[in-house]
């Protein structure tokens, strides 16, 4: 919330929070240990920026940090980031497009979308933040139309996973019959892929900026195979 009057001016961290760093739930949960390295038949799925000869069906993207770029707003002295709804409703356009990175980065990422859609590669959202908060980057933006489903942290299937992502595609790919090979997890955190690789669940890639540029599109279009 916005600090009272005569408060201190707050200290803007250096870099927004990563994603699985702002639930409580995760916040609480033991660090994810560092796996060992893969070997044998195991070492393709598991390796962090694995290429692969099967052809992805599902792209998967987290939100904050990873299709934002969230900004540090003064006047409630915290980053926008989607597990802030209060503020993220409170947004006025131009913060909400600058939360985007602007708008010849949304479409990049538009163009990236509907190379991935067009063969017919799905592209769910799974993120820590809230589903509303979300939605309203993704409905200003014009990117509603390529993210159908978006879990976020209030939604039953994300919850009954504890709030593990790994935990939920586990569960979308037994449900539509994908393998490893098939699913690319793209996500900022080092907790969240993590835990995907140390439970062989799919392909990943991990975001190291503060969300996805150039690089990171032409990495995913790559591994598509497009």
């Amino acid at each position: 919330p916005p600090r009272g009057a005569g408060a201190a001016p707050p200290r803007q961290a250096a870099t927004p929070p990563r994603g699985g760093e702002h639930t409580p739930r995760a916040r609480d949960a033991a660090p994810v240990s560092r796996p060992a390295a893969p070997t044998h038949a195991s070492a393709r799925r598991r390796s962090p920026m694995a290429s692969s000869s099967a052809r992805l069906a599902c792209v998967v993207f987290d939100f904050d940090s990873t299709l934002s770029t969230p900004q540090f707003l003064e006047r409630f002295g915290a980053w926008a980031i989607a597990d802030k709804p209060v503020i993220v409703e409170s947004m006025t356009d131009d913060e909400l497009w600058a939360n985007l990175g602007g708008p010849a980065r949304v479409e990049l990422l538009k163009a990236m979308l509907r190379r991935l859609n067009g063969a017919g590669v799905r592209t769910p959202i799974v993120s820590l933040g809230f589903t509303a908060a979300i939605r309203r980057h993704l409905e200003l933006s014009g990117m509603a139309e390529f993210f159908p489903e978006v879990y976020g942290q209030d939604s039953p299937e994300l919850q009954r996973c504890d709030f593990v992502k790994a935990g939920l595609l586990d569960e979308l790919m037994r449900a539509r019959g994908w393998s490893a090979d098939q699913l690319l997890f793209v996500d900022d955190s080092s907790r969240n892929v993590g835990e995907c690789v140390r439970r062989g669940t799919c392909q990943v890639l991990k975001v190291e900026g503060s969300g996805l540029d150039a690089a990171d599109v032409d990495r995913i279009l790559g591994l598509a195979g497009l």
